[in-house]
């Protein structure tokens, strides 16, 4: 294996920053995994030999090949979907065990371009850790935590159609669960509240049509529920609200 001594490493960012602003100072260990083999590929013996070749400049191809491996040109949701998978399997759950007295975490994302590593991050931190994980204040956390769990109780005892009518009304509202949402004026809109609850009977006609649940009365038993799910996250954010 090419070994980088620190005298060619030196020469190479330096040349690197100069010409094209990237700063790859504490990047050795980078360099070398990634132009290693590129470099026995091409038939050089050393890293000598081939930062030589580059500071001449007489090949501009063999500097846009350097620059492209020793950067990452893109960015998009779930890129290298394993390791969100790695996150949400062994760091979180580690972080949320560390952590579990100060409720404090700090994740810092390098690097990222136009920012859909750290959107990507912050999806799997809020479908993990229920909002209320925030709060500094151990007995507000407790009680809603306690809440939860005996929301999500209550919920398992429904029966298999009421639970899934009550799934699609948690994935609508968490669609609308956004600072200034409608959801939280102080007089919700009663024309959204049954466009909404349309939505979701349209969305699960295919799974119920062939059940015995007359049509005027699952709208009711939608808006119904649909209600209540609103009105237990308007009293959330409204405790909430008395504690920031």
């Amino acid at each position: 294996m090419l070994t980088l001594s620190d005298g060619d490493f030196n020469r190479l960012y330096t040349y690197i920053q100069q010409h094209y602003g990237i700063n790859l100072s504490h990047k050795k260990q980078l360099i070398t995994s990634r132009l290693t083999n590129m470099l026995q590929q091409k038939g050089f013996h050393s890293f000598t030999e081939y930062i030589d070749e580059i500071i001449s400049g007489k090949d501009p191809e063999m500097v846009s090949v350097m620059l492209n491996k020793l950067t990452t040109n893109y960015t998009y949701f779930m890129r290298e979907k394993e390791h969100f998978d790695f996150l949400q399997k062994q760091i979180l759950p580690e972080l949320a065990n560390k952590h579990s007295r100060d409720r404090s975490i700090a994740i810092w994302s390098a690097g990222c371009s136009s920012g859909e590593e750290p959107y990507n991050i912050s999806m799997y931190l809020k479908e993990y850790f229920p909002f209320y994980t925030t709060y500094a204040n151990p007995l507000l956390y407790e009680g809603e935590w306690m809440q939860d769990k005996e929301f999500n109780l209550m919920k398992s005892y429904y029966p298999g159609t009421v639970q899934h009518i009550q799934e699609k009304i948690e994935e609508e509202c968490d669609l609308m669960d956004y600072e200034g949402s409608r959801l939280y004026d102080e007089y919700p809109d009663k024309y959204m509240i049954y466009h909404l609850s349309c939505k979701i009977r349209e969305s699960m006609e295919p799974e119920i049509s062939t059940q015995a649940i007359r049509e005027d009365f699952l709208d009711e038993l939608i808006q119904v529920m649909l209600c209540q799910e609103i009105s237990r996250r308007r009293c959330r954010r409204y405790r909430c609200r008395r504690y920031f």
